[in-house]
């Protein structure tokens, strides 16, 4: 195998994201952390990661941002590939969407109103 080929393959390796593993985590205790968050704006605001609750500083978030209606919690990212969890209340009972073009495929945690999500 030439160094391009590993090369490319590392770059491969790099850029890819899956839906985060949800068996061990407290979606309740995460729901209403986001909840505390108090989010009013209708446009998406950038949470400072020093200024979130402990439950989501434990997720050990790349970023966090939202709206009024949803919170993206970005707990993996590559390059342009983001991957980690939706909480939206307003999204009743969708199980999964998404997954088409550059819109993110999104599965919803059981019993929660919470999804993961990943980039395509």
């Amino acid at each position: 195998m030439s160094k391009y080929s590993v090369i490319a393959f590392l770059f491969l390796l790099a850029g890819c994201v899956d839906h985060p593993d949800t068996a061990t985590l407290d979606i309740p205790s995460i729901e209403q952390s986001v909840k505390s968050l108090g989010i009013e704006s209708d446009d998406v605001v950038i949470i400072p990661l020093e200024e979130l609750p402990k439950t989501l500083k434990e997720l050990n978030p790349k970023e966090v941002r939202g709206t009024k209606f949803f919170v993206y919690i970005v707990l993996h990212k590559s390059f342009n590939k983001e991957s980690g969890l939706f909480v939206a209340p307003q999204f009743g009972s969708i199980t999964r969407f998404g997954g088409t073009g550059s819109f993110p495929e999104f599965k919803r945690v059981k019993n929660s109103h919470t999804f993961t999500f990943k980039d395509t």
